[in-house]
């Protein structure tokens, strides 16, 4: 090794770290997603796709959706606004997968469709208690800002 040899910082990447969740969400939530990330991580993707759909069952439960099936509840998510189109074509899909998971089927999960199915759930997870809130509270700060100087307060700096 020269003294021009330059290293990047090491990452890690076996096993897959954890993926950091914020607090704001709910704990039958995490639970479930934690299971999955287990299964994961020790092979059993059957199993992570069929906790990945537990953590949609949880947050349809966290909302009270009406209908206790989960299309259902989806929908119910959708048409309340929680979730956008998007988000409700994904979590159809992931719908699906977890029938295929959690039902004696012949249908076969491998390590790259439970990645996707846990990217999915996730990017669900994070629009739906993270940053919804985060536009929220943004939106709150822009206007009290505005309030205040149509109040003749000074213009605050944006935070």
């Amino acid at each position: 090794m020269d003294s021009k040899t330059v290293w990047s910082r090491p990452v890690r990447v076996h096993p897959r770290p954890k993926r950091a969740l914020g607090s704001d969400i709910p704990p039958i939530v995490r639970n479930s997603i934690d299971e999955a990330e287990k299964c994961m991580q020790s092979g059993a993707y059957l199993a992570a796709t069929a906790m990945c759909g537990r953590s949609l069952e949880a947050i349809c439960r966290h909302y009270n959706t009406k209908d206790s099936y989960l299309g259902g509840g989806l929908k119910e998510l959708r048409d309340r606004g929680v979730i956008d189109s998007r988000l409700y074509q994904w979590s159809e899909e992931l719908r699906d997968q977890r029938n295929n998971a959690a039902h004696a089927t012949d249908t076969e999960i491998g390590a790259q469709d439970a990645n996707d199915v846990m990217t999915f759930t996730y990017a669900i997870i994070d629009y739906v208690f993270l940053l919804a809130q985060k536009f929220d509270q943004f939106q709150k700060r822009k206007n009290d800002r505005a309030t205040k100087k149509k109040a003749g307060g000074q213009p605050t700096k944006a935070q």
